[in-house]
């Protein structure tokens, strides 16, 4: 009668080796597939913008060329981001329900915190409407508006160069006073050198390190990447 085989099991020697295989493997598909990540969600953080811009063209194709509101009312439209999200059916009884986690007012590669899902991650242009900073400036985004005052806005109708004049772009966490919500950030940016809102509030979050670049639409719908505010940005918006 012949002698039963016995199976030999791994040793811990044959198991480390196999554990390393796989992690080098895991490595390498997680590096592989971060271009196509990252690239993705460029390309979602595009169509948001684009989204961001037909809005606010047509906001003011119906109302003789003036565009949503830059700033105050903050908590009702026509404010840009809730007239976005009121036209796009993103209805509520108010700003906390209007915001959300999934929408084109968040960019996907935008860092989340740790206390809420971002629900806003993109500002407006307010170059040229920022009087608090410029005295030559004829009105200003953050003033209160007094009972039946026009909301502060953009005359989409005048821009000069609406091909390289930013509409709306990723923005980045500031530390406002009163501070943000912390699940939203900068709504507004003023481009020109000494407004204090450079670089702290531009939102370079695709790509890494030297490389990272911010998203931006141009008044004529177009959306390219930046990694700096181009010169035309600081003019004056009308």
């Amino acid at each position: 009668m012949r002698p039963s085989r016995t199976s030999r099991g791994f040793t811990l020697v044959e198991t480390l080796i196999a554990i390393a295989i796989v992690g080098v493997l895991a490595a390498v598909v997680i590096a592989a597939l971060r271009p196509a990540r990252d690239a993705a969600r460029a390309t979602a953080c595009a169509a948001n913008l684009r989204s961001i811009f037909l809005v606010c063209r047509e906001h003011a194709d119906q109302n003789n060329g003036i565009g949503p509101a830059i700033g105050q009312p903050y908590g009702s439209t026509p404010n840009w981001a809730l007239q976005v999200q009121v036209s796009l059916g993103n209805t509520g009884a108010g700003p906390a329900e209007i915001y959300r986690e999934r929408s084109v007012l968040v960019c996907p590669a935008s860092p989340p915190t740790t206390d809420a899902p971002m629900t806003r991650t993109y500002a407006m242009n307010a170059t040229g409407h920022n009087r608090a900073a410029w005295n030559t400036d004829p009105d200003s985004y953050d003033e209160a508006l007094a009972p039946g005052a026009r909301p502060v806005a953009i005359r989409f109708d005048r821009v000069a160069r609406p091909s390289l004049a930013a509409l709306a772009l990723d923005s980045a966490r500031n530390a406002q006073t009163p501070p943000l919500p912390p699940d939203r950030t900068a709504s507004v940016i003023d481009f020109r050198p000494g407004a204090g809102h450079l670089p702290d509030r531009l939102g370079l979050v695709h790509g890494k390190a030297k490389n990272a670049r911010l998203n931006a639409a141009a008044f004529d719908g177009s959306v390219a990447p930046a990694g700096a505010p181009a010169p035309a940005w600081s003019e004056p918006l009308p």
